[in-house]
């Protein structure tokens, strides 16, 4: 087995789906990125149709490393769903003694080089009360190049960086990266924490108020707050956001697998 950084010793994982029989195959993919990191890991997926998706998730017979268990959530909008996640991310960081806490889309997979990639990077970036954070894509139909989906609009990577903040770190992280970016529209619906970050989201007023800040943001956007809303924790002078993104590693973002291009 290769070297496990200690934060990924132990990971628990949260994702949300609304029931659809069409979205299966890429919420397979997910399961099966996930299947793949060679470490500890209990997984949560939390459905408005959890007697469904466990049969669904036994025909997939995944490995006994995945531990597959589907929350009782009886909601019946989508992104009520990203706020019950809250609830087994809490009863996780109380009681599970796990040392990294990871949020996924149904249609996104993280796999393992990703993960390592961000650990890696959030031992430099962490003390700093700076995250490692990602940048998600998917395929624009019209001219088959990625766009970025954490952006209010259609933005190239490369348009993205160009205007976005840097910070230099003197010492390469052990993944080799030196520069960072400040996305000018900070944007994170998916996150991996360490448990003293999730402790501090945990009891901070980003958890418990929904409305506040994000009133302003309708219904929609209000819900993936449930996710976004961490990498608001106190950021350092001068940062409008504490997550940070490799200027330089674009083999780490994250690729929709959904068939139709949508804003995250």
């Amino acid at each position: 087995m290769p070297s496990v950084p200690d934060v990924l010793a132990k990971v628990f994982v949260c994702v949300p789906f609304f029931w659809n029989v069409h979205k299966l195959p890429t919420l397979r993919s997910v399961t099966e990125a996930i299947d793949g990191w060679p470490t500890e890991v209990a997984v949560r997926i939390i459905s408005n149709k959890p007697e469904r998706l466990a049969g669904t998730l036994e025909s997939w017979n995944t490995s006994p490393s995945f531990e597959a268990v589907v929350g009782p959530a009886n909601h019946t909008h989508p992104f009520e769903l990203t706020w019950a996640h809250r609830n087994y991310m809490l009863d996780a960081l109380q009681t599970g003694g796990y040392t990294a806490f990871v949020y996924l889309e149904d249609d996104i997979p993280m796999h393992w080089h990703t993960l390592l990639s961000w650990a890696h990077d959030n031992e430099a970036l962490e003390p700093r009360g700076l995250q490692r954070q990602f940048y998600r894509t998917e395929i624009a139909p019209w001219n088959g190049r990625p766009y970025m989906t954490d952006a209010r609009g259609y933005t190239s990577l490369d348009k993205a960086m160009s205007v976005s903040r840097t910070v230099h770190l003197e010492t390469p992280t052990i993944s080799g990266h030196t520069d960072f970016v400040v996305l000018s529209d900070p944007y994170s619906a998916m996150y991996v924490a360490s448990a003293a970050v999730m402790h501090k989201f945990a009891a901070s007023p980003q958890w418990t108020d929904r409305n506040s800040p994000w009133s302003s943001w309708g219904a929609e956007a209000g819900g993936e707050m449930a996710a976004n809303a961490i990498i608001f924790l106190d950021p350092p002078l001068g940062f409008w956001s504490a997550g940070l993104v490799s200027a330089l590693s674009k083999h780490d973002n994250l690729q929709c697998n959904d068939s139709k291009p949508r804003r995250a």
